[in-house]
């Protein structure tokens, strides 16, 4: 088991970005249908993703440094492949489903219930027995996420997003596993692969390619794939691999946070009681898995 913790900064640069995705879909989502922005929304973050992988690789092959330039060579294709099906096939599928069938905050908080999803089965594969405190701390998380249930979504949309959730915590899971790989790269196949997939599923369901050509769609869907899809990405998987899983999981609790603010200041919309008895529900187990799960972490590392 890994005794290093998630980096705080990077993780709330990760959670911003995320926090905005249900916001800027619901723009680019205007006059198009949800599987063709979800394909392109994956195809331009993992173009991006390689263009910037093969820009480095260049750059430390002039320098000569040969080591620097392996990311291609040494990405782990299974891997790679699964963590497409996983998170951009069925979680960014899922994900722009959602956005039509929920509020933005309801669906920030079910697409990002993924610490539910992750204690009980990093702790079966990588044995990282959760602080004693860490399960009832989630069970009252998921309380929180049923009472932040928009009661005017489509049983559809809501189910949507809680897939997207399994998408991204399944990826979570396979992350561990990559090993050396160039990061860039594995971010970038894992998109191109699962928005080709996502392709392939858009043509059959909704028909011959859409494109949006709003400049708002537009401009929301290049911000989307770069800003909300391909760094937050590469963050997690550079803190995914480094890091014990449960800790890191329970960062995009806090996302749900950011997402109900981004929708009352940008979208007016206007939760009620319940709903925000619920977000603070979300928000106190977010800390308490956080504060827990660090300390053990830190104690662990001591007694080694």
């Amino acid at each position: 088991m890994t005794s290093d913790r998630p980096r705080p900064l990077r993780m709330v640069v990760a959670c911003v970005g995320w926090a905005g995705c249900f916001l800027l879909l619901g723009i680019a989502l205007r006059g198009s249908p949800p599987l063709w922005v979800a394909t392109w929304r994956a195809l331009l973050a993992g173009s991006t993703l390689l263009a910037v992988s093969a820009g480095r690789t260049l750059l430390a092959r002039h320098a000569r440094r040969g080591s620097d330039a392996r990311g291609i060579v040494a990405t782990p294709w299974p891997l790679v492949a699964v963590m497409a099906l996983a998170n951009v096939s069925v979680g960014l599928g899922a994900m722009a489903t959602a956005a039509g069938g929920t509020s933005t905050g309801a669906a920030t908080v079910l697409a990002n219930a993924q610490p539910l999803l992750v204690v009980l089965p990093a702790w079966m594969l990588y044995g990282e027995r959760p602080w004693r405190w860490t399960l009832p701390a989630l069970g009252v998380g998921a309380v929180g996420l049923v009472l932040t249930a928009d009661p005017s979504a489509s049983l559809a949309g809501s189910a949507a997003a809680l897939l997207a959730s399994v998408g991204l915590a399944v990826s979570t899971l396979f992350a561990r596993r990559i090993g050396t790989a160039d990061l860039l790269a594995v971010g970038g196949w894992q998109y191109v692969f699962g928005g080709v997939l996502l392709g392939v599923t858009a043509l059959a369901v909704e028909g011959h390619p859409v494109v949006p050509l709003r400049l708002g769609a537009v401009a929301a869907l290049l911000a989307l794939s770069v800003f909300g899809t391909a760094v937050p990405l590469v963050i997690w998987l550079g803190e995914a691999r480094r890091c014990a899983v449960t800790p890191l999981a329970a960062w995009p609790l806090l996302v749900p946070v950011l997402g109900v603010v981004l929708g009352v200041l940008a979208a007016g919309e206007r939760p009620g009681p319940v709903a925000l008895l619920g977000y603070g529900l979300v928000l106190a187990a977010t800390v308490v898995v956080l504060v827990g799960e660090n300390h053990a972490t830190a104690a662990d590392h001591i007694h080694r």
